[in-house]
C-alpha cells in the first residue's frame, strides 16, 4: 500500500550563485493544517493545555540521567496549526528491551464506530524516527488481574468488568510450556527469532496487536487503520479455542468494541524526542476522501 503524506518534509534550495556551496540547504515546508479535515475524530487527548495526563513511561535504564516521564510542553519553535503545546515522549540510553509509554485507565473503550487510530507527530533532528504502536483488547489484557496471577493453566480466565472470560496473567512469562519467543524489529515489523525460551499458553495475556510507525522531523498527520494491527504468531494468537470472540471491525481480529490499552514502544538504543498532538480515533467524513494523512501499511508483518 502506498504512503500518502501531508506534505513533503523537506525541499532542497540551492544556496549561493552558480553553485558556490557544495551542498544544498534544507528548509522545512509549512505544515498542511487541512490534513485531518476529512475525518471525524474522537480525541483521547489533544494536549492543548499544559496539564497532567494519564500517560506513564518506563525504560530499562535506571540511571539518573535517563528520563521517561511523558510531559506536555509548549512548542518553542512556534504553534502547529494553532496548537501551542504537545506531548513529548523522550527516550535514550535504554539498551535492553527499550522503553514504552502508555495510558492509565484506558479501557474498556468501544471504538467500533471508528476506522482506526490517528495523531499528529514529529521527531525532529538527527534522531530515531521509528517505533511500534500497540493496542490491546480483552483477549490480550486483563485489568481484573493486574497484581495477581495464576500458576494453574487449567483454571478459567478471570472475568473483567462483569463480562465474559478473558486472558490470564501468568506468574511466570513462560506459563510453563516450551516454545520460541519473538521480538519485533521496529523498523521492519518482522519477528526476530533465534532465542529459545518458553512460549505463552493459548490463554495467556499479551501478544498485543501492533503496527510499525515511522515519522519525520516535521509535523504530519498519521492514520493507522485497525486492519493494519497484527499479532505475532504465538500460541495465544487470536482466534483460538480460548479466545473465539473476534467480532467487531471486519478485516481484523482486534476487538475494537473492547479496547483495553494503547502503548507506544521504542526499541533499544533509540534516541528519540517524539512529539504527539491530537491523539484519537478517526473515521472519514461522508464524502471526505481523507487524502491528507500518512497511512500505515495494511499488513506490516508481510503475512
Amino acid at each position: 500500500m502506498s504512503f500518502r503524506r501531508t506534505s513533503e518534509v523537506f525541499l532542497f534550495a540551492l544556496g549561493g550563485a552558480f553553485g558556490c556551496n557544495a551542498y544544498p540547504t534544507l528548509r522545512p515546508v509549512p505544515v498542511d493544517c487541512t490534513a485531518d479535515a476529512a475525518y471525524d475524530i474522537q480525541y483521547i487527548y489533544t494536549f492543548d493545555t499544559v496539564a497532567s495526563t494519564n500517560f506513564y513511561g518506563s525504560g530499562d535504564h535506571l540511571d539518573a540521567d535517563v528520563s521517561t516521564a511523558p510531559v506536555i510542553q509548549p512548542l518553542t519553535d512556534g504553534p502547529r496549526c494553532g496548537s501551542t503545546n504537545a506531548l513529548l515522549l523522550h527516550t535514550d540510553h535504554n539498551d535492553d528491551w527499550g522503553s514504552l509509554f502508555g495510558i492509565y485507565s484506558f479501557g474498556p473503550r468501544p471504538e467500533s464506530a471508528y476506522q482506526g487510530l490517528s495523531f499528529w507527530a514529529r521527531s525532529p533532528g538527527n534522531t530515531s524516527k521509528a517505533f511500534t504502536v500497540l493496542l490491546d483488547d480483552t483477549n490480550t489484557e486483563n485489568l481484573a488481574q493486574p497484581a495477581m496471577c495464576s500458576l494453574d493453566a487449567g483454571t478459567p480466565p478471570s472475568p473483567v468488568d462483569g463480562g465474559s472470560a478473558v486472558c490470564k496473567n501468568y506468574c511466570m512469562p513462560d506459563g510453563g510450556t516450551g516454545g520460541a519467543s519473538y521480538a519485533i524489529n521496529t523498523l521492519t515489523g518482522q519477528p526476530i527469532g533465534g532465542v529459545t525460551t518458553n512460549a505463552p499458553p493459548p490463554d495467556a495475556c499479551g501478544n498485543s496487536y501492533y503496527v510499525v510507525a515511522q515519522v519525520t522531523s516535521g509535523w504530519q498527520f498519521y492514520t493507522f487503520p485497525f486492519t493494519a494491527f497484527r499479532q505475532l504468531a504465538e500460541p495465544n494468537r487470536v482466534p483460538n479455542a480460548n479466545f473465539p470472540d473476534t467480532e467487531s471491525t471486519p478485516g481484523t481480529h482486534l476487538l475494537t468494541s473492547a479496547l483495553m490499552g494503547l502503548t507506544f514502544r521504542m526499541p533499544p538504543e533509540a534516541d528519540m524526542n517524539l512529539w504527539l498532538s491530537h491523539l484519537g480515533f478517526y473515521r472519514p467524513k461522508v464524502g471526505g476522501g481523507g487524502d491528507g494523512a500518512v497511512d500505515a501499511p495494511k499488513d506490516v508483518t508481510g503475512q
